[in-house]
């Protein structure tokens, strides 16, 4: 099973990044500059990779006690620069999945994270899923009830087609265990 990689996990997030002049003629997305103030901490990623570890470590406890305050006056704006590297996108992004940010956008040169309140949400404007649990760049998401049930068939499949690859070799594994307790065991 090792040989042939049952066990990596492979996954990907697909992330639309917003830029102003998306919004001009369509009145269905919402930029981050819809949303009412609030007030940001600001977390600058240069490309410098002790720093940014540093800054990255920081604003995943912003974060986390953003979720828990459930505050909706307050965020946390991640900014990339040019020298900023991907390895810094990427864990910025994981950042907000671990700590289950509700409303995260990314907009320009920067990922947004904010909590929002349930009447900013225009459910029947939702689109699929982008970014994040709720919020995807640039658009506000909802995941319907015929959503998760997509999801979670899909998952029920990938779990009965991995049992049926591997079927025959757990079968014979179990025979050569098997065979082996029996062989060590006196006659």
């Amino acid at each position: 099973m090792n040989s042939q990689r049952a066990f990596d996990k492979y996954g990907a997030i697909k992330v639309d990044w917003g830029k102003p002049i998306f919004y001009k003629n369509d009145p269905v997305f919402k930029s981050i500059d819809s949303f009412p103030h609030r007030s940001y901490s600001y977390i600058n990623l240069t490309g410098n990779d002790e720093d940014d570890n540093v800054r990255l470590d920081n604003a995943q406890l912003q974060i986390r006690n953003l979720i828990k305050s459930q505050d909706t006056t307050s965020g946390v704006c991640f900014i990339f620069n040019t020298t900023s590297k991907y390895g810094a996108l990427v864990k910025a992004l994981d950042i907000c999945r671990i700590e289950n940010a509700y409303a995260y956008v990314s907009y320009d040169n920067a990922i947004y994270v904010t909590n929002i309140t349930r009447d900013v949400i225009d459910e029947e404007r939702a689109r699929t899923v982008l970014c994040g649990r709720g919020l995807g760049s640039p658009v506000i998401v909802v995941k319907s009830d015929e959503q998760i049930e997509k999801e979670i068939k899909e998952r029920i499949l990938f779990i009965v087609d991995m049992a049926t690859t591997f079927f025959v070799s757990v079968i014979l594994y179990l025979i050569m265990i098997l065979l082996t307790v029996k062989r060590s065991l006196p006659s």
